[in-house]
Formats: structure tokens, sequence, C-alpha cells
């Protein structure tokens, strides 16, 4: 039976345990060095050093064994378990199209198609970009990353990714009649693109050399302005950031009248964070960037133009407050600035300028609001959303009178609605199918104590009347890092372990933003530590409470999650039996000197600095792996493009955990083809589950779906 979820929460409201032994796997051999650095008179050993080079020839042999030691096992089990007929099966009714608003037109993927409609709720979208027409070959796949629409409504400009890199090519098609457009921009990188005119801006860095891609650092940040119908090479450069290891961002506001460029300039030996800003229609300005905003880097805060007011910035920011506040910057004033709206105590996630309103996205003790306000500030409608669920979409401008927004949540793929910003009327924009009731599954929010006696919440998804006998299979899923909030998000495989008497739980850590400033702080930096004892902590509590119990526990995180993981098993070898390690990163005294590593000194500080490198020697998963223990059976992904959150560390750390390792779990590296920073192939989701089955020893029956 097919059933229908929709979002019934509108309201205004205020502010025995089972062991299984594997018989030892043989691993190859990994080349080893007698490489060792000296950091400030310690003498580290990097005896992995060559696995930072994917050209060497041993490097490519050990690496083409590894791949053929758990392609063999990992397919075995996919054989033995059910479970990617069990995704394949939901994919088949899970609506993955979220649609969304760029221009007067809405816009939805459906499978490797970008669909436009010119309204949100029709039956009848227009396939406009065809993904696999885009191919550089067979074994090339292509990805979207971006799109915006014209402001004249007539061109669409999208970003595509090739084999999951973060290096784009941005290319172009006309609407109603679609035609391909000739121009092609390639060697975007970390890119927006914002329409000004008959053209639009976009992001470059230096371009690596050939064979360097995963390790040279990703330098000279340049925006340019293309010119429809300009060959690339005439393309105007606009800005180039003065410090060279530095990344930018930039945004034109919705009436075209201002480019503003957020960066990062080094004055003497210290980095400050600046916007500045070109206003198109001054006058009197020369052809120079005027600066609005300067601090220090070593203030950790933000501040995002969200659109200018009759000439006016409406600024986002948590300068001199916690959990965010909007201010009114006046560029012709001397940049005098008065409070539109104060720091409240729920935390302010986004806002937008839509229509004549303010629509501020605030969270509440991890429960989202809506809050739209009039341009003199006054609240005029409030919608409130379920606990254990998550918010997205609003995007739009100052042009438009409605919005599309969604809300997921672990049971549920996104559902749609639209908001009329001047009546406030939310609709359905389509039912979404999913082929289980709903009403048979529940999401708890609970809350445990830390080490150190803070309180850390926690979401926790199931079947209802599941026993609480502590023998449930548990995947503990974290983040915590760089600010970002984590709730409730839909997740196929999530929802497929769900369904077969299985829980999730996603534990909300410091280092996150789901309590604002402070929050992160508590989990960055020299308080990184403090994230992996939120982890462990969570896990002691599913235990206590007799959810599960440390045999049939898997943790589970990807990119700063993939560093949770491994720094968690390092540190704590016995409190999970599985570990599912993506796309991470592994040793901490050297992320900075590959591709863009060097953006995460804020978060994490870095071995060139002698305190800095004391505490991440510390935590370094690479560098805490001990001989003869027992590590739990782990799985460590990555991608063979990745350029991100590059692939040398899953092989270093893979390396030196299947040589420390003295039990007969599994140690096991799946490099995926043709794919970068993410994780989402249905047989990748498969193996990951079938690999937590076989080590958890769940029998075959266990997880068949009642389908």
């Amino acid at each position: 039976m097919l059933h229908r979820v929709f979002f019934i929460v509108l309201a205004l409201t205020s502010l025995k345990l089972y062991s299984q032994e594997n018989s030892k796997l043989e691993y190859p051999p990994a080349p080893l060095s007698d490489v060792a650095d000296n950091y400030f008179g310690t003498i580290v050993q990097d005896p992995y050093r060559k696995l930072e080079d994917d050209s060497l020839p041993e490097t490519k042999k050990w690496l083409k064994e590894e791949n053929k030691l758990s392609e063999k096992y990992l397919n075995k089990l996919l054989d033995k378990y059910p479970v990617q007929n069990q995704l394949m099966y939901n994919d088949d009714f899970y609506d993955w199209g979220v649609v969304d608003k760029s221009g007067k037109y809405f816009f939805e993927l459906r499978g490797q198609t970008l669909c436009v409609k010119k309204r949100a709720k029709s039956n009848a979208p227009f396939g406009i970009v065809n993904l696999p027409e885009y191919s550089h070959g067979l074994n090339d796949v292509v990805s979207l990353r971006g799109y915006a629409v014209s402001k004249d409504n007539n061109f669409l400009a999208f970003s595509l990714s090739h084999s999951g890199s973060d290096w784009q090519e941005i290319r172009l098609v006309s609407l109603y009649p679609c035609l391909k457009h000739r121009d092609v921009i390639k060697g975007a990188k970390f890119t927006n693109i914002e329409w000004k005119g008959k053209g639009f801006f976009y992001c470059t860095y230096e371009k690596p050399e050939k064979g360097k891609e995963l390790t040279e650092l990703t330098t000279n940040a340049k925006i340019y302005y293309h010119k429809l119908g300009d060959r690339q090479e005439e393309d105007t450069l606009v800005y180039k950031s003065e410090y060279e290891i530095a990344d930018i961002d930039f945004e034109v506001t919705a009436d075209e009248r201002f480019l503003i460029i957020y960066s990062e300039k080094k004055r003497g030996e210290e980095l400050f964070k600046e916007a500045c800003y070109f206003d198109f229609k001054s006058k009197t300005q020369k052809k120079e960037f005027k600066t609005f905003i300067s601090i220090p880097s070593s203030q950790k805060c933000y501040f995002d133009v969200v659109d200018d007011i009759n000439g006016k910035f409406l600024v986002q920011t948590d300068i001199e407050t916690s959990r965010g506040r909007l201010l009114i910057f006046d560029p012709a004033g001397l940049n005098k600035t008065k409070v539109f709206i104060p720091e409240y105590a729920q935390v302010l996630v986004e806002s937008y300028h839509i229509g004549d309103k303010i629509i501020a996205i605030y969270i509440n003790e991890l429960d989202y609001h809506c809050i739209t306000f009039d341009e003199s500030g006054k609240v005029v409608n409030n919608i409130a959303y379920p606990t254990g669920s998550s918010a997205g979409g609003f995007d739009g401008t100052s042009q438009d009178s409605t919005i599309v927004f969604y809300y997921e949540s672990f049971l549920h793929p996104p559902v749609p609605y639209e908001y009329n910003v001047h009546n406030l009327k939310v609709k359905l924009v389509e039912e979404t199918e999913v082929p289980y009731d709903i009403r048979d599954f529940e999401i708890i929010k609970e809350f445990y104590t830390s080490k150190d006696g803070k309180k850390i919440p926690m979401f926790i998804a199931k079947k209802k009347g599941l026993p609480k006998n502590g023998n449930a299979p548990t995947v503990l899923y974290g983040y915590g890092g760089y600010g970002i909030i984590e709730t409730p998000f839909f997740d196929r495989g999530f929802m497929n372990h769900i369904e077969n008497d299985g829980i999730v739980a996603l534990a909300c850590l410091r280092g996150g933003g789901e309590y604002g400033k402070e929050w992160h702080e508590e989990g960055s930096m020299m308080n990184k530590q403090n994230v992996f004892d939120d982890f462990i902590a969570a896990a002691e509590f599913l235990f206590e409470e007799h959810y599960t119990n440390p045999n049939k526990l898997a943790l589970m995180g990807g990119s700063n999650g993939g560093l949770l993981v491994g720094a968690v098993i390092a540190q704590r070898p016995d409190i999970c039996k599985v570990a599912i390690a993506e796309v991470g990163v592994y040793d901490m005294l050297r992320y900075q000197n590959f591709t863009i590593g060097y953006a995460w000194s804020e978060e994490f500080g870095t071995s060139d600095d002698s305190l800095q490198f004391k505490y991440l020697y510390k935590y370094s998963p690479l560098h805490n792996l001990k001989n003869n223990v027992k590590y739990p059976a782990t799985l460590v992904i990555t991608g063979d493009h990745d350029d991100r959150a590059v692939p040398l560390h899953s092989y270093k750390f893979a390396a030196a955990l299947q040589q420390s390792n003295n039990g007969n779990n599994p140690i096991l590296l799946y490099v995926q083809k043709n794919t970068g920073h993410s994780v989402g192939s249905t047989k990748t989701q498969a193996m990951i589950y079938s690999f937590i089955y076989e080590n958890m020893g769940i029998k075959r029956k266990k997880i068949y779906g009642a389908y």
C-alpha cells in the first residue's frame, strides 16, 4: 500500500549479544618509506607517505590489490543480503525531486534530467538539461552543481561536475524555446552563478598541473564576468584575491545594483575577513571596490548580505551576538548601522528578502520555525515545523511573490509547499508517495550528558513498539563541525534500515551550529575533543537506555564526520562493532597541504603552529592507532576524484588500521570509481548496510522487507 506524506502543522505560534568471528583477511602490504617530520622538536614518522602519490607504481599496485580484496568481500555480501533490491524497490516510489524556483520558472531534477515548468504544481515538466549528454566519456559521471536564470528569464546557466570533482564547467541553454547555447566556461570552482544584464559572474582558481589534481593547493581565486556570446578568453577579470591561499564568495543583489564580494586579506601577520561592494549605479564611485566590513579572522563570526533595500544592505551576522541578528548597513553613510531584527533566544539560520517581506528561519531546541516579517520588522506570520524534521528551500528575491519551501525527516523525502508572501497562504505542491505507512514509525528527541556535563540533543528514529531490549541494530550518525546544523534528513539507507527493525540515531554534537556560535566554538580548534566525547557519550546513552549494545552499534559519518568516526575508534575501539568512515580527513598534521585543505585551518588549526600541533597530534586518527588492538569492523570509503577531502587520507588511514588491527574484524578500503566528495549510489549504500549486518551477525531473514 502506498501512503502519502504531507505537512499538517502550519500555525501561528510563539517563538543478548551475538559476536561473529571472521577469519582474518590477508591484506596487501602497503608501500613503506622512512620519512619523518620534525614538528617543533617532535619527530613524527610517516611510513605511508608514498600513498599520497597515486601515480607511483607501488601505490597503484597496492590500490589495485586493495580494491580487488574489498570488491570480492563486498560483492559476496550483496548476494547474501537483499538490501540493494530493497533500495531499488523503494527508489521507484520516493519522489526525490525538490522543486526550486529561479527567475519566474520552477525546476526539478528527475533522475539525470533537469526539468522546467511554469508553475510549481504541474504534471507536465519539460526536460531542459539531460546530464549524460555532457559526459566526457563512458566512465564520466556528470552531476549538476547549480543553476540560475537570467534576469530577463530568457537563459539558464548551469554548472556541471565531472566524476565528482569540485572543478566545474558552466553551460547555457535558452528557455522557451529550449536551445543549447554555444558558450562554455571551464575551470570554475566553488562558484555560484550571479547574473547581471546580458552576462554573469563566476569564480575560478589556478588550475593544477595534470596529474596533481588531488595534491596541489587550490590557489589564486578570481572572479570574472562573462558576456553572452563571448569566448571565455574575452571574459573580464573583476576581482582577484590578494591573499594567495584564500577562497572568496560573491553575490549580486536582486536589483543588480551591487556586487558583493567576501574575501580574506593579510595585513602583516594578521588575516582579516572582509566584505566589499561595487555600486553599478553610482556616478561618483571609482572603478574600485569599497570595503564595508573588516574583522580579524581570529574573531569567529560570519556576515552575509541578504539584499539591499533602497540602497542599504540588509545583513545577517553573529558579530557581537551568539545566535544571529539582522542589521541595516548604510554604505552611503560611512557604513552607519542599525538593528533591524535583534538577537533572540532562537538561532537565526537563514534569512531572505522575498517580495515585500523578510523571511527568517529560526531553530529552537532543534525545532524549525519560518518567521515572516514585514519591512518594518513586525512579525506577520510563523510556520512551525514538526519536531524531528528539517526545513529547506525559500530561495527567492524581492521581485517574487511566491516561493517554494519543503520539509523532510528520517521518515519521508522532501515535501514541497508553495508560499505566497503577500497573502501568507501556504499550499501543497504535490504529495509525496512512500511504500510504507509513516504512522508505523516515530522520531524521538532525547538529551544526554557528555563527559564534561554538557547536555547534548539526539534524534532517534525507529518503528513504534520496537522492543527496548538493548539488542536493536543501530546506526549512530554524527558530524559536529563548521557550525553546520544537523537535524533529521531523509536518507534511503536510513529508512530501509528502520523498516527492517533497526534504529537510526543522530547526535547533534558540539562543533555544529544547533545552539549558535558558542556551540560551534566549543567543538572547534582547541576544543575539538569535545566533539569526540559527545559522540562517545551518545553511544553510551544508547547502551544505558537499552536501545542497543556495543555489538549491535555502527558508527557512521562522512567528511568531517569521517574524521569523527576515525578519531573515536582510535580512542575507543570497544565502543562499537562496526565503523563506516566516508570521505574523511585522517592525517591532521598534513591536511592543509592539499587542494583546499588550508581553508579548514579556522576549524582545526594547523601543525604549523606549535600549540595547535600538540593538540592535533593528540587526536589525529592516523597518528593515534595502536598496535595489537582489536578494532571494529571498518569500511573506509573514498572517491577516486575527491579533490576536497583527498583520497590519500583514506589510503593512509586504511593501511595503518589494517596493520594495527589485532582482531579478526575486517578493515576494508573501498574506492568508488569516478566519484568525488559524496557517497550516494544505490550499490554503495547496499554495500554499507550489508557490511553492517554481516559483522553484527544479523541473520538474513532479519532484513527482509515485507514487500
